[in-house]
């Protein structure tokens, strides 16, 4: 494949109130899309020049910074496609291998996705954006150390509001490590969407390739904490989720629309006004991938309801189903259910169209163009429903006389036992500039009694072994009868496979799996008509081939060397340690590694936080000789119960300055929870730059200052002095850690003596002719020139019997 991608950028700008918009809003304006005429197959002209792809920039580039987008991306400014409703590219996932083909098929597809460990190289190598995957590590930070599953969870629901509204389906795969690509082969050791997070500086907050270039998803870490967007709690994290949920929508074929009114998922910024998928969001996922009970287009592929009858009665509501056109592809403008009556009941059968009108047409460039006109989504198509018998030879009721838009109904007084199927049809015409593609809830009544609620606990997901597992009810969980709800007390679960619910009343619960498998998890939901419904996801606990999966004790206290274990899988690759990284400065690994003999531990290290190590958790990275691991937010660095004293400043003598006399008095800041300070003053006697000796060593100060006595200091001399605060809990050394000041010079005492006499012309004449490096000096110099000559001899008779200060 050309070294080519395509990929799409969300970008934060301010927050603005818009018409339709409800709650906040984190604008993304585009400045410029790619719009190539280069074929598929042709190798582009420019770096980072990819076949339709957007990228998303402030509105207010300057003239340089366009040019500079021009140059990086090879973007420029498009014609206007004149495309309403959702917007498709040309090519989309189809079927459930992985493979490419025209948009707009209407026929279920499946994919995998992963999570790729952290320090995985992740981004866009093409346009200079990439980096070290980091999102775990970010989880991590969020949601605590052990709970990156947490934030992953959020993730998945957010990929899962568009499993529960379409024919897409997505399983979790492995996760080889591989670095990002722009493949769409279908691996079993990787996902089709692979989801990371790189530091990308103040913008995009994310961006996604195309289904021809892969599908992978890419945070950008740097607007968790930073710039507090995907880290904002406000709505259940609703920014990171939706934002989430936009990307994907890249990544299954879908452009940007305008406006920008803050009513559509694939619009060019992200809402928190609502969540997950809305009408244009449904629709264009109806045009791509079908409904969620897709295939169903033809008798013996009708989706099962069941029987309505027993062992209770129950009626069923469908939301947002769809046809795709009259003419649709694969017979995608009629669907097909079956029904089971064990007894004679009242049925009534609606097909309601919805979506109603609303505005939304192809993005060219920042919010724009505005469509001129509404787009007619409640009457793109028009319904026909019928009743058969359960193998399609008679037709027993059909409903064809309601305009587009209104309810097609059938009543049925005392139907009959049997199977019956439901068929619902869109005969036209089609307008396209409506979109083909006609939402519309069904809904089989059964003498009256309230439907079921839906529930829907996820996608199917993996966790390594001894992990906390995650899981969440509420998201995309819904009441379907009118006038309920599903109150905080309605979750229950079976965590365990055993079909128990053993969590009840739980939206939230979490697991940790011990032992490797695969556990059937299933999440029932009531609604206050007192009406459940159950809905099963796979959960894959597994043993990693080398993985770190945890550091105990998880707590590590600024200041402190702890010994560590660190456990994990396939551990006798780091039997000799090369290397070890930490994402937190201050932090240091020591020791010898001890691996345990099933390779599922280390002893024998210890780290070493400083004083002043990054607060928060931190990833570790081990190197051994033929491979490395990346620990997700593995452990923190926590401020200590007892901590010591806070940080101080030497206040002078400064740095490089020389004091008046060999007397000065010392001063530093008072420092918090300090009890006495020690204080060490030592002496450069040969000025070489190194100290010599150890003249003043105070401990138990109680002061901040120190004025040292007459002889302790030497003259003409470089000394370098500390300052530690001490308490019960440790130590803190100051800032700076030491400073370096000079003593006065004493005019012609060559010997160190203190005394001007006859011993300065000794050593002054024994040293004759003695060059001393420039700025220095030494014994003979008595003129401190850093020359020993006849000058010094001048210095020292001037000088005579002098006493030094």
């Amino acid at each position: 494949m050309p070294s080519r991608n395509g990929s799409r950028a969300l970008e934060n700008g301010s927050s603005k109130p818009s018409s339709g918009s409800v709650g906040r809003g984190i604008a993304c304006r585009l400045a410029f899309v790619a719009v190539l005429a280069a074929p598929l197959g042709a190798e582009p002209a420019r770096r980072g020049v990819v076949p339709k792809v957007d990228a998303c920039f402030t509105a207010d580039l300057s003239a340089v910074e366009h040019e500079a987008a021009r140059e990086l991306y090879g973007f420029r400014n498009p014609s206007l496609l004149g495309v309403d409703r959702f917007a498709l590219d040309t090519l989309a996932w189809i079927g459930d291998q992985a493979q490419i083909g025209p948009a707009g098929q209407g026929l279920a597809i499946g994919l995998t996705y992963s999570f790729p460990d952290d320090s995985v190289s992740w981004g866009n190598p093409e346009i200079s954006l990439f980096g070290p995957n980091l999102l775990g590590l970010r989880f991590a930070q969020l949601f605590g150390v052990g709970d990156v599953d947490l934030g992953r969870e959020y993730v998945r629901q957010a990929l899962a509001a568009w499993t529960r509204d379409s024919g897409l389906s997505l399983t979790e795969s492995p996760d080889d490590g591989s670095q990002i690509d722009t493949s769409t082969s279908r691996s079993a050791t990787r996902g089709d969407v692979r989801i990371g997070g790189i530091e990308l500086g103040t913008s995009p907050v994310a961006f996604n390739f195309f289904p021809p270039f892969g599908a992978d998803m890419v945070f950008n870490t740097r607007r968790f904490f930073e710039i507090p967007t995907l880290s904002n709690p406000a709505d259940d994290y609703r920014l990171l989720r939706n934002v989430a949920s936009h990307e994907l929508g890249h990544g299954l074929g879908f452009f940007h629309v305008t406006p920008c009114s803050g009513s559509k998922l694939m619009e060019p910024f992200v809402t928190g006004g609502f969540e997950g998928l809305t009408v244009d969001d449904r629709r264009g996922a109806g045009a791509n991938c079908g409904d969620r009970l897709s295939p169903n287009q033809a008798p013996l592929e009708a989706h099962d309801l069941g029987d309505l009858s027993a062992p209770i009665v129950r009626s069923v509501v469908e939301r947002s189903l769809s046809t795709n056109g009259a003419a649709g592809p694969n017979s995608t403008g009629e669907d097909w259910l079956r029904f089971t009556l064990s007894s004679p009941q009242d049925v009534t059968i609606i097909a309601d169209p919805t979506g109603g009108s609303y505005f939304a047409i192809q993005q060219a460039s920042d919010c724009l163009p505005d469509p001129i006109a509404p787009l007619d989504a409640e009457r793109a198509g028009d319904l026909t429903l019928e009743l058969w018998n359960g193998d399609a030879t008679v037709l027993v009721d059909s409903a064809v006389s309601a305009v587009p838009g209104d309810p097609e109904i059938i009543t049925q007084l005392g139907l009959a036992a049997g199977d019956y199927l439901v068929r619902i049809a869109d005969i036209g015409p089609n307008d396209p500039l409506d979109g083909l593609v006609q939402l519309y809830d069904l809904t089989i009544d059964v003498a009256g009694v309230p439907p079921s609620p839906q529930a829907y606990a996820g996608l199917d997901k993996r966790i390594p072994v001894g992990q906390r597992c995650w899981f969440i009810g509420d998201f995309n969980s819904r009441a379907l009868a009118s006038a309920t709800f599903i109150s905080s007390i309605g979750y229950d679960w079976d965590l365990d496979g055993d079909g128990m619910f053993e969590i009840l009343g739980d939206p939230r619960p979490s697991r940790i799996y011990t032992t490797p498998g695969d556990t059937e998890v299933t999440l029932r939901v009531t609604d206050t008509n007192g009406r459940t419904a159950t809905h099963s996801i796979m959960v894959t606990a597994y043993e990693p081939v080398l993985a770190l999966s945890a550091v105990s004790p998880s707590s590590i206290d600024q200041g402190t060397t702890t010994p560590i274990v660190i456990e994990g899988w396939g551990l006798g690759a780091f039997a000799t340690l090369i290397s070890s990284q930490f994402t937190s400065d201050g932090i240091t690994l020591i020791g010898t590694p001890v691996v345990a003999p099933d390779g599922k531990s280390i002893s024998g290290l210890s780290i070493v936080s400083n004083l002043d190590a990054d607060l928060g958790p931190s990833n570790l990275t081990l190197e051994g000789p033929a491979q490395s691991a990346t620990g997700a937010g593995v452990f923190e660095i926590v401020t200590p119960a007892n901590p010591p004293p806070d940080p101080f400043n030497l206040l002078s003598p400064t740095g490089g300055l020389t004091v008046p006399s060999t007397t000065p008095t010392l001063l530093w800041e008072a420092a918090n929870l300090a009890d006495s300070y020690d204080l060490i003053v030592q002496v450069d006697l040969d000025d070489d730059g190194t100290p010599d000796a150890t003249v003043i060593d105070e401990s138990g100060l109680t002061q901040t200052s120190y004025t040292p006595p007459l002889g302790l200091l030497t003259y003409k001399r470089p000394h370098t002095w500390s300052v530690t605060a001490v308490n019960a809990n440790g130590q803190r050394p100051s800032f700076p850690t030491e400073w370096v000041f000079r003593t006065p010079p004493c005019p012609g005492d060559s010997d160190y003596s203190q005394t001007v006499d006859f011993g300065d012309i000794t050593v002054t004449l024994s040293l004759w002719l003695t060059q001393y490096p420039a700025g220095r000096s030494g014994l003979g110099d008595s003129d401190g020139n850093a020359s020993v000559d006849f000058s010094d001899i001048v210095t020292t008779l001037s000088n005579w019997l002098n006493q030094c200060p």
